[in-house]
């Protein structure tokens, strides 16, 4: 069978995957060429009930699935309102994410190609925004909550094809007369899509692919990572990130990401609007009634719109006091419902400068830090609790001088506690020499007593 060269096949050959798949030219293409190379997968195909060929399309995929003994997962979308393509594309992503968790997939594959990466970089290029946020990427790594399990889950979004066009991917199919179906809405040019593939992307393409693709891989290895925000993902409720505010003219870009991450495509109008308020020292706004920006001091929050809520006294004083602001406060005290609160707090507290002092660098930091230590030491009062937090658990981790001046505060009877998520970023939760492992409500709950708590 005559083949095409994709990317990532090490990176797959060694991973759980799962393709996403439609039965059109691209995906089937990529089914085919997957297996060729012998690359593990299943499927998952998503059936919006609002073509006729739809119901063909995944019996397509069930009877593939069959013969290549593969698990086929179908999603009966429920009838959507109002903008199709964004909603569906929040319908798709859901239900893989789910299979995700569920699953433990290492790996989500998408049918990208170049056309279809020029055409995102046309369209984005007309509405208004970075040239980072032209690039269609197509390797990058994403995160989500598992609520369940309590803890944050990582995948890899990859796009095998991005470098083939679709004449070539075309001519495979027909070469090997391998079967796919024509999504003939690709010809309605109501969708923005549709109009830039008819009337620009594929006519480019045509004429200059060579050039078009060269320049697309430039810009690719020119760029800088597409997003370092962790997004939580909190499942039934919505999506929330906190970001550093500090420098508001990088942060807008950031802050797009975010938003399209959460669902929303933000308007050239609301960016320009987003551009003067960050400015400001403090404003909460929530865009379309389906996402909410504010900043507090040099934090940006940004989540999910929620309905107003009552939160008891007590909470909200709590929120409060950690600068969390009111919209926020919503959304946490709801994920505090779910189960999800402890990771967003630990979001929150821990967004500090990378730089503080312990690790590679910042030697004047580790001087002050283990002074400190050595000072504490020899005083007669002693606190009860010492918690670390950030790099500051590499104290009791791999650096020998604060394990071992650490180790004698722990004689006196001090409690050494290390940020469970913290060892678990800098990769040490196996290396811990001192103290034992706590969490952000454990440190919470500490700093809101009145007993002797000190905080790294």
């Amino acid at each position: 069978m005559r083949s095409l060269d994709l990317e990532f096949l090490e990176d797959l050959k060694a991973g759980k995957n799962l393709l996403a798949f439609s039965g059109g030219v691209d995906s089937s293409a990529l089914y085919f060429l997957l297996k060729s190379y012998g690359i593990p997968f299943d499927v998952a195909i998503v059936d919006y009930g609002i073509r006729r060929q739809s119901a063909l399309e995944v019996s397509y995929a069930r009877n593939l699935c069959f013969m290549d003994n593969k698990q086929c997962f179908v999603k009966e979308a429920q009838k959507i309102q109002g903008n199709f393509e964004n909603e569906a594309r929040k319908v798709r992503y859901a239900f893989f994410e789910s299979l995700i968790k569920a699953q433990g997939y290492t790996h989500l594959i998408l049918a990208h190609q170049l056309n279809d990466v020029l055409e995102w970089f046309l369209m984005q290029f007309c509405k208004g925004t970075s040239l980072e946020r032209m690039q269609m990427p197509p390797k990058s790594q994403r995160s989500i909550w598992d609520l369940a399990k309590a803890k944050t889950i990582d995948y890899w979004l990859v796009r095998p094809l991005w470098k083939i066009n679709r004449m070539q991917i075309l001519q495979y199919l027909n070469t090997n007369q391998l079967f796919y179906f024509e999504d003939f809405s690709n010809f309605d040019t109501h969708f923005m899509r549709n109009y830039f593939r008819q009337n620009f992307t594929d006519k480019l393409i045509e004429k200059f692919t060579s050039g078009i693709a060269f320049s697309l891989e430039l810009l690719q290895e020119n760029s800088k990572a597409q997003s370092k925000s962790e997004i939580v993902n909190v499942e039934s409720l919505g999506k929330c990130c906190v970001l550093e505010g500090k420098d508001y003219q990088n942060v807008l870009e950031e802050l797009d990401f975010v938003c399209k991450m959460c669902g929303v495509l933000l308007s050239r109008v609301q960016k320009l609007e987003l551009k003067e308020i960050l400015k400001l020292e403090y404003f909460s706004r929530a865009f379309k009634h389906k996402i909410a920006i504010e900043k507090a001091g040099e934090k940006l929050f940004v989540c999910s719109y929620c309905p107003k809520v009552v939160i008891p006294k007590r909470v909200r004083e709590q929120y409060r006091s950690l600068g969390i602001p009111p919209k926020f406060r919503i959304f946490l005290f709801q994920a505090k419902i779910l189960g999800a609160e402890q990771k967003i707090l630990d979001i929150i507290f821990h967004l500090r400068s990378k730089d503080d002092g312990i690790g590679e660098r910042g030697e004047l930091g580790k001087k002050l830090m283990l002074s400190f230590l050595g000072t504490l030491l020899t005083m007669d009062k002693q606190p009860k609790a010492m918690y670390l937090l950030n790099r500051a658990v590499l104290l009791a981790t791999i650096d020998s001088e604060g394990v071992e001046a650490l180790k004698h505060l722990e004689e006196k009877g001090v409690a050494i506690y290390s940020c469970q998520t913290c060892l678990g970023h800098f990769d040490v939760l196996d290396k811990l020499k001192v103290g034992s492992v706590g969490n952000m409500q454990n440190t919470l709950n500490a700093l809101l007593s009145e007993d002797s708590i000190i905080t790294i």
